[in-house]
Order: structure tokens, then sequence, then C-alpha cells
């Protein structure tokens, strides 16, 4: 059975954009296809699936260890997360 789809108004900004944009989910697919035919993102996932971890943890690539999964997908810089740069220090004057 599908699941239930959210009205219009709960959905995310990038929901809504794809709910618009039918073409662009095609495009998307095809672009997450692609990458996830690479040999290291195969790897990736034979690694992962072998490691046991408990409830409520993934797998972390980047420490070899198990974490829970909003560390996980939170770390800095991974997924679209890296597009954009930390903004710069400003210097203060000391009056």
């Amino acid at each position: 059975m599908a699941m239930k789809r959210l009205p219009y108004n709960q959905l995310s900004r990038t929901a809504r954009f794809y709910r618009d944009n039918p073409s662009a989910v095609k495009k998307k697919d095809a672009l997450s296809k692609e990458i996830n035919a690479r040999p290291g993102q195969i790897k990736k996932r034979v690694e992962s699936n072998s490691k046991s971890c408990p409830d409520g943890k993934d797998y972390d690539h980047a420490t070899g260890k198990c974490v829970s999964i909003s560390t996980n997908r939170g770390r800095l810089g991974e997924g679209g997360r890296g597009k954009y740069p930390p903004l710069p220090k400003q210097n203060k004057k000391n009056d």
C-alpha cells in the first residue's frame, strides 16, 4: 500500500518543487542511479550492510564507528550541506 500523500501546505520547499516538476524528479532519479552505480558507492553500501549496529545507530564511514542517525546525517560538508561554505569570521575592532 502506498504512503498517504501529505497536503501541499505541509511539504518542505524541496518536496513542493518536486511535486510541481515531475521532469525534475526523473532527472534527479537518473543522476542518483548513476551515482549509486559507482564502485566507491557500491563498496560503501556493502561495507555498511555488513556492519551490525545497535538500534537507532548507523555505520559512519568517516569515523568507522556506529553513531546516532542525526550525527551521521548532520556532519558538516556531507550531502547538500557542503554547498554553502561557512561564513568568514569578521574582524572586530576594539574601540
